[in-house]
């Protein structure tokens, strides 16, 4: 059985192979995929070669989310920048939930645009139907994480010694405000406090405008 640092090792030197000494962008939410791809390409490649994009949707976004970012970036002495993305958040979702577009659009192609030319790490991974379906190197965009679980990368990100914030009703995603809003009640404890919540706080607002 192959141990955790040699898995490591592995992802390292592919990582080395296919960026060439090249400067990348790391697509970075403050999640627990984007982070340890985040760490991973730190250790692979020159720390200044490595810079994180992170898109911000405004409102849509967690301001929870925003300081795991921060403070992740801190300790991993990790260069960064927020882009904004509301405007084609609200133009994938105008006809309800559509999370693989939005990531698509919205989320990576955002990050793309903003790279200009440099290849594009993501933290797609088997446990997404990106990692399932999609390639490792295809259109700018490179996932060394493309054939790990998420129990591996866990695995990986506490041999690290990563720490990364819970926000949402997975303690492995960093969350999507607008996704939790709108999709139906998978977790009635989790979608449903949310969706009532967000009426009443509505409510109180158009009571207050009157």
């Amino acid at each position: 059985m192959i141990s955790i640092e040699d898995k490591i090792n592995n992802i390292l030197g592919e990582i080395e192979k296919i960026c060439q000494g090249e400067k990348v962008v790391v697509a970075f939410s403050g999640g627990l995929d984007s982070t340890v791809v985040s760490a991973l390409a730190i250790q692979a490649l020159e720390r200044e070669k490595v810079e994180a994009i992170t898109i911000s949707f405004g409102e849509y976004s967690y301001s929870k989310g925003l300081k795991n970012i921060q403070d992740i970036s801190k300790d991993l002495d990790l260069k960064f920048k927020v882009v904004q993305g509301k405007k084609e958040q609200e133009r994938v979702l105008k006809r309800g939930p559509a999370c693989n577009k939005c990531t698509r659009i919205a989320k990576l192609g955002r990050v793309k645009r903003e790279a200009k030319g440099k290849l594009v790490l993501t933290g797609s991974n088997q446990s997404d139907t990106w990692g399932k379906r999609g390639l490792k190197i295809y259109g700018g965009f490179y996932a060394p994480l493309l054939e790990k679980t998420k129990k591996e990368i866990k695995e990986i990100a506490d041999y690290l010694d990563l720490k990364i914030l819970k926000i949402g009703e997975s303690k492995f995603r960093e969350g999507c405000k607008l996704k939790h809003l709108l999709k139906p009640l998978a977790a009635p404890h989790y979608h449903g406090q949310a969706a009532a919540e967000a009426n009443e706080l509505l409510l109180n607002i158009l009571e207050k405008e009157k």
